[in-house]
């Protein structure tokens, strides 16, 4: 495709201009290339806000150090919460040996906390760690929990597991 060129007015690039240090425009006015030569933007009159923070830890809701947890035992559960976002941020730790592997489900309960409106299955590995940044909405009264589920960390384990909530809008 052959170049073409259209002429365009002083005022339609004014900042641009200005910043280029271009005074006055030519007598016969700017022309626009329709050949696009790449460019680095590292001047700008714009400026982009960013912001990165980790997760608040405030008081944890969490069952504590727990020895031995059976099938089905609640390790964190927050209770009722009120409507609306939040970021969550799980930790998980334990005293588990190189061998030892077991489940953790988290759970997203129903106002009633009678039945599960979604869950997700995690397996701790070897070293007993977990971490989980998660981003959820909750309706009025709805809860998340934690559970061991699947297979239990086995005899003379020690696990804790805390979740920690920060609503956001």
């Amino acid at each position: 495709m052959p170049e073409s060129r259209s002429l365009i007015t002083a005022t339609f690039f004014v900042d641009l201009i200005q910043r280029l240090g271009i005074r006055p425009p030519p007598p016969t006015g700017f022309e626009m290339s329709n050949v696009v030569i790449p460019v680095s933007l590292v001047d700008s009159n714009i400026t982009l806000a960013a912001s990165v923070s980790s997760t608040l830890l405030n008081t944890p809701f969490t069952a504590g150090d727990l020895v031995n947890p059976a099938l089905n035992t609640v390790l964190a559960d927050t209770l009722a919460q009120a409507a609306g976002n939040y970021v969550v941020y799980l930790n998980h730790g334990s005293d588990v040996g190189p061998a030892t592997d077991y489940n953790l489900v988290l759970q997203r309960r129903d106002a009633a906390n009678a039945a599960n409106i979604w869950q997700m299955r995690m397996r701790v590995g070897s070293n007993g760690d977990l971490e989980r940044n998660l981003y959820v909405t909750l309706s009025l009264n709805e809860r998340l929990r934690v559970l061991v589920q699947g297979a239990v960390p086995g005899a003379g384990v020690t696990v804790n597991c805390a979740l920690f909530l920060r609503a956001v809008s």
